[in-house]
């Protein structure tokens, strides 16, 4: 799978990091004959699902679930600050980094975020893609394993806002380049969030108080983010 090529004319590479192109695309309103332009998207990837568990935290507590958990309250808090958010899965299905790849893609979405959780470290790790060192934007291709190379400068200026913001909400946080899938093959701003407990008790992480933390602090520090990413392609500004 790593051999496919993903088809990225420059005229369109330049227009999408530079300044997304300007027509509008409205959502359904609920408001009498208004319609909201959809500016910008967040989808949310809980890691892990299905047959893949991820690391197990606890003997009765799978990755893929506090993953699932979080990436639903993540949503939630996105959705009530009026930041339109999607999660690429809303239950417990197996999906390989490709398929989840190629449906964020197809999305087009303004932000990708990858949820992961573990037992290692403290709090919030922030991480961009590490690319292989044969990355170019040069020419009508990019390969399948550089796909992000376009749009690895505003992933990591994304996480060099997020970072501090995340720990002014009383979180530690650092920012991470790591090869982690499947970031390296998204067409947008993409960055994988691993959430780690803070007092080195494994249950925090299944504990609502914590996930809603989580969810808050990070809900925050992006819409004060977003703005600064272009809309998406045949949106309005």
């Amino acid at each position: 799978m790593h051999a496919w090529k993903v088809f990225l004319p420059a005229a369109f590479l330049s227009i999408t990091v530079v300044s997304a192109q300007r027509a509008s695309l409205s959502a359904q309103d609920a408001g009498p004959q208004n319609a909201v332009p959809i500016e910008r998207l967040v989808v949310i990837d809980a890691a892990h699902g299905g047959s893949e568990t991820g690391a197990m935290l606890n003997p009765a507590v799978p990755e893929k679930d506090v993953n699932l958990v979080i990436a639903r309250r993540l949503r939630q808090e996105l959705t009530n600050h009026g930041v339109l958010a999607q999660l690429l899965r809303e239950g417990d299905a197996t999906l390989t980094d490709d398929q989840r790849a190629a449906m964020v893609n197809a999305q087009r979405p303004t932000l990708y975020l990858s949820i992961h959780s573990t037992s290692l470290g403290s709090g919030v790790t922030i991480i961009t893609a590490l690319l292989p060192g044969s990355a170019s934007t040069r020419g009508f291709f990019l390969a399948w394993q550089n796909a992000q190379s376009s749009w690895l400068p505003q992933s990591r200026l994304v996480s060099t806002l997020l970072t501090p913001s995340v720990q002014r909400w009383g979180l530690p946080a650092r920012a991470l380049l790591a090869p982690l899938r499947p970031l390296n093959n998204i067409t947008s701003p993409a960055l994988g969030i691993e959430i780690s407990p803070t007092n080195g008790n494994i249950l925090q992480l299944a504990s609502v108080e914590y996930q809603q933390r989580i969810s808050t602090a990070l809900s925050n520090a992006l819409v004060s983010t977003l703005s600064l990413l272009p809309p998406r392609p045949g949106t309005s500004p």
